[in-house]
């Protein structure tokens, strides 16, 4: 059984501003992410970013604040929730400081696999995909912030409270805009997110999308206000990061696990990116939080 939850501070960590490296540990026994946070003193933004995860966050108090999502931007005031679909780019702008809020991750790869029951499957996806259509930012429906906040115990439990969520959402309004591109690169990036380490090319990235590569090469750059390429690279670097802190494999084995064919440059783009190379950053994380 899981701890109480408890605030703890959230929204100052996050150290690059396209690829969440987000260190929750989800598993199929344990496919959904409960806890209370509160944003970091002096904190005013968080810079855009994505992650595989369905999010849900729900703000307690606070003068609100504004959040970025796909390229639209929406204000949020206490007391509204905000719902974030797998791989949608998103940021926020925080009025005040010190704001408490529920923060709710669903890993939804594990969630489909919870019952290999295909009606039971079907109903979770179809929760899912009714989370994903809503609105971002709204009043959230009576019971649901109760109901996230009992979502703990085990799997039969998540998975009932879970499916009590579909019910609870359908008085909300749905079909959220979106931005010009924002769908397409939406599916772009959740390729990205299992492919980052084979060859990939601007002209392949496009062809994914369905427009022309000097056009695609202009809208991702809008939009997300970096070239692709720099993306991935950005993508390729933050996975390292993670072998880096948390496996024993040598720099070279985690370059070419990455996408990186040539250690020289992987170190290069590293110390660009992160002030300091692969090795270093390994040495640093380890005092910090030694390996059990």
């Amino acid at each position: 059984m899981k701890s109480p939850i408890r605030f703890t501070k959230e929204f100052d960590t996050l150290s690059n501003p396209f690829y969440e490296n987000d260190t929750t540990q989800f598993s199929l026994n344990d496919p959904i992410s409960i806890r209370r946070t509160v944003t970091g003193p002096a904190r005013t933004s968080v810079r855009p970013h994505f992650h595989n995860t369905l999010e849900l966050v729900y703000f307690y108090d606070g003068k609100g604040g504004t959040v970025s999502v796909d390229g639209v931007t929406h204000q949020y005031h206490a007391r509204d929730i905000i719902v974030i679909r797998p791989y949608a780019m998103h940021g926020y702008t925080l009025v005040s400081d010190a704001q408490r809020f529920l923060l709710c991750k669903i890993e939804v790869s594990y969630l489909n696999e919870l019952f290999g029951n295909a009606v039971i499957r079907a109903d979770m996806r179809a929760v899912v995909d009714a989370l994903c259509r809503l609105i971002p930012v709204q009043r959230p429906a009576a019971g649901l912030v109760r109901a996230l906040e009992a979502m703990r115990g085990d799997r039969a439990t998540i998975i009932g409270r879970f499916l009590e969520l579909g019910e609870l959402i359908k008085p909300m309004s749905g079909a959220a805009p979106a931005s010009e591109g924002a769908s397409a690169f939406g599916h772009l990036l959740a390729y990205l997110d299992k492919h980052y380490h084979s060859k990939i090319r601007l002209s392949d990235a496009a062809s994914h999308t369905g427009l022309s590569k000097y056009y695609f090469a202009h809208r991702f750059k809008a939009i997300y206000g970096v070239s692709f390429m720099d993306f991935v690279t950005k993508i390729r670097l933050s996975k390292a990061e993670n072998l880096l802190r948390y496996t024993d494999r040598s720099v070279g084995d985690i370059a070419l696990s990455v996408g990186f064919s040539d250690l020289a440059y992987f170190t290069r783009m590293f110390r660009k990116y992160r002030g300091k190379t692969p090795r270093e950053f390994r040495a640093q994380t380890v005092a910090l939080f030694p390996r059990l």
